[in-house]
């Protein structure tokens, strides 16, 4: 008996039909595994994106939130540890999410994925060199190489190179990673470790630095008016802003030990007291010295980027213009010039003034003494009458002769002295450095304080310079006088005149250019990579 279409549906086409579905069905379930995968992932790092499932498809969707990043303030205690919950379960491109953000929610991004292992995190907005600051306040370390061929290539930087290492530098911090929706901006992905957390609040963040307030005693013998040069008066030295009246008047005094100093690219930015347990006290209302503000801010930067650790340069802001470091590294004072300022002996420099020969005045004199003898020898020959019209005669020639004699022995000395001083001024020159070590010297005899060395002298003058604003002034318009004349080809009597009547003025500012000079240079080491890369590269992508 043949089988009945009753039977062939029954025992064929049913079983047909549910392997049709089979594939369906199949779909449906590995979507809602994957979408109950990809729900775990989101919770485990706190997301709250929307996740959806389509499931005949079999496609999940997502939408990411797109952040932008801003370190937290650096009081706040979340600043200083470490996201574990996400530091645990670390997705592809969340390696923003191990440290703790202030974030703003600037909109979404819609994924479609098929598999959970597919899901990755949008990477994050952030500033550039405020990462770098928050990342170097933590405890990292700059890689000098990667930042070399950051600053060469650009966003062009082969992903891997390393731009921060751990502080033991044996593991990357920061490096760059394959850019993934970047839209132009350079990728980078995080890393951290609780173990490199070398740092605490009381550390000076990255471009700040510490001041110590020198121990300045007003009863001292640097109060004694500035006239060591022959010529110069103490009426007139007095009339040029010098250090000796801001002591004489006294300097105001700091309550604090140390004075902690902001410098941003542009010079100054921020000056705090210290408290007594090493934190960042009062602000200080240092207004001349703010960026921009006068000349004196220049070089109160400058000074201030010069006497900081090597270590602390390379985290440094601020870069001292090219033409101060060319200046401070040239030679620009005759050392004819320091021995008119008494400040070196002239057998310690190079041959450099005509030597006075004394055997022309004494040859003058004895003509003198031989034609007098034989005049008075002639009138005792004479009658006495005659004699003596001749004595008078002689006696009145012999004052005449005498005035003359002054009046040209000032005008010769007037003559060597003007001689003296032009080939002081054509004399060889000598470096910032010979030039502040004989001025140290000179300072230590003037005030009396032979313990002063060039690291002293400088903290010293930096302090007086935020204290008193007529001191930042007269110091700056020295330097820059002598910026002047190192440009226009060297000093001039003028120049000259204004070194002597402010000495002690001169002797601070050489030890600002030896400084910059011996411990400066133009366009090379990782500062100046970092900077560069920080100008060039404002946001970047965290991921």
């Amino acid at each position: 008996m043949g089988a009945s279409a009753t039977d062939i549906i029954t025992y064929i086409g049913v079983p047909l039909a549910v392997l049709g579905i089979l594939p369906i069905l199949y779909t449906c379930v590995k979507v809602l595994i994957t979408l109950e995968k990809i729900k775990h992932e989101l919770r485990r790092h706190g997301s709250t994106a929307a996740a959806r499932s389509n499931l005949m498809s079999g496609i999940v969707e997502i939408e990411l939130p797109r952040y932008s990043l801003q370190p937290l303030p650096r009081e706040d205690p979340e600043y200083w540890e470490q996201n574990e919950v996400h530091a645990a379960a670390m997705t592809k491109g969340g390696s923003w999410m191990v440290m703790n953000w202030d974030k703003l929610h600037v909109g979404h991004k819609l994924y479609r994925l098929q598999y959970s292992d597919e899901l990755r995190f949008e990477q994050a907005e952030v500033d550039f060199g405020e990462m770098l600051g928050f990342l170097l306040d933590r405890g990292a370390l700059p890689d000098a190489e990667g930042f070399r061929v950051l600053r060469a290539l650009g966003i062009r930087t082969p992903s891997g190179t390393a731009l921060l290492v751990s502080p033991d530098k044996r593991e990357v911090v920061l490096k760059v990673t394959t850019p993934d929706h970047s839209e132009g901006n350079l990728s980078l992905a995080l890393a951290w470790s609780p173990t490199w957390n070398t740092r605490n609040s009381h550390s000076l963040p990255p471009s700040w630095t510490r001041i110590v307030v020198p121990e300045i005693d007003n009863d001292t013998a640097s109060e004694r008016p500035d006239t060591s040069q022959t010529g110069v008066s103490e009426d007139k030295s007095s009339e040029a802003p010098t250090l000796v009246q801001n002591e004489k008047q006294g300097l105001k005094r700091m309550e604090s030990q140390a004075v902690h100093l902001h410098v941003g690219p542009q010079g100054l930015l921020h000056a705090y007291e210290e408290r007594l347990d090493g934190t960042t006290g009062k602000i200080l209302e240092l207004h001349h010295l703010h960026a921009d503000a006068t000349s004196a801010s220049l070089w109160f930067a400058s000074a201030v980027t010069a006497i900081i650790g090597t270590d602390q340069r390379q985290f440094w802001n601020y870069s001292v213009p090219i033409s101060i470091i060319h200046m401070a590294k040239e030679k620009s004072i005759p050392c004819g010039v320091m021995v008119l300022l008494n400040v070196i002996d002239e057998k310690d420099t190079p041959t450099w003034a005509t030597p006075f020969d004394p055997n022309t005045v004494h040859e003058e004199r004895h003509q003198k003494f031989v034609a007098r003898a034989r005049r008075i020898a002639a009138e005792a020959k004479l009658p006495p009458a005659m004699a003596a019209a001749a004595k008078a005669a002689r006696e009145g020639e012999e004052r005449w002769d005498f005035h003359n004699t002054v009046q040209a022995e000032i005008r010769a000395r007037k003559e060597c002295e003007a001689k003296r001083t032009a080939e002081a001024l054509i004399s060889p020159r000598l470096t910032t450095k010979v030039i502040a070590e004989a001025n140290v010297k000179w300072l230590q005899g003037d005030l009396s304080d032979p313990t002063l060395t060039l690291q002293k002298t400088i903290e010293t003058l930096l302090y007086r310079m935020m204290v008193d604003e007529s001191t930042a002034s007269a110091v700056a318009d020295m330097l820059d006088q002598w910026k002047a004349w190192t440009e226009s080809g060297g000093m001039n009597i003028e120049h000259l005149e204004y070194v002597r009547e402010r000495q002690r003025i001169f002797a601070y500012a050489s030890c600002v250019l030896a400084m910059i000079g011996e411990r400066l240079d133009v366009g090379s080491g990782m500062a100046e990579d970092l900077r560069e890369c920080m100008k060039a590269l404002k946001k970047v992508r965290l991921g």
